[in-house]
């Protein structure tokens, strides 16, 4: 059995990408979840460098899919500790300009996906389940922050004292206390 194994969502470009590779080298084990073929590429690059990663390609809004996804997890890893909800759509348009499509599709990749990951009834008897769900810090518009969730509350709440908010360079990841800082370029 693995010590510890996460999920993350779009782990195939940008930031998912970027926690999904961070997680591999800290000797997490890493099920990349992702639309297109780029997230195997993700845990290709994981394996390469040691680590354990799988691939399950799909939309995690869908309920299938996000079974899937728990699912292969389950059987590769046998428990689930992390949960990086990090799948995302931002298309472009006003109140007045976005079409009913558009505006489902969003609600379904950056609010659905996240509900049927963390209500999936995946922890086994002895293991604990973390969720890391992505905010963005005050005032820092190009950064991430990766909030640690245990038992449905927040362990840290950087909003109200006690983090600090380092700027950096492209695609910089720093651990710091309960949370991860993701700054993109």
């Amino acid at each position: 059995m693995i010590d510890r194994a996460a999920i993350v969502t779009g782990a195939g470009k940008g930031i998912g990408e970027a926690l999904a590779l961070k997680l591999g080298a800290m000797g997490i084990a890493v099920c990349c979840n992702s639309l297109t073929d780029s997230g195997a590429k993700t845990a290709k690059r994981i394996r390469a460098a040691e680590g354990r990663a799988i691939f399950v390609g799909g939309d995690a809004a869908e309920e299938m899919t996000a079974a899937r996804v728990v699912g292969e997890t389950l059987a590769a890893y046998g428990g689930i500790d992390i949960l990086v909800n990090n799948a995302g759509v931002v298309l472009p348009g006003t109140a007045e300009t976005t079409s009913i499509d558009d505006w489902d599709r969003t609600m379904a990749v950056n609010v659905r996906s996240v509900f049927l990951l963390s209500a999936s009834p995946y922890p086994p008897q002895g293991r604990h389940r973390e969720h890391l769900f992505v905010g963005r810090p005050e005032g820092r518009e190009r950064s991430l922050r990766l909030h640690r969730i245990q038992g449905g509350r927040p362990v840290h709440d950087p909003c109200h004292g006690g983090g600090s908010h380092r700027q950096g360079g492209a695609g910089k990841l720093r651990l710091s206390g309960d949370h991860l800082d993701a700054v993109a370029g």
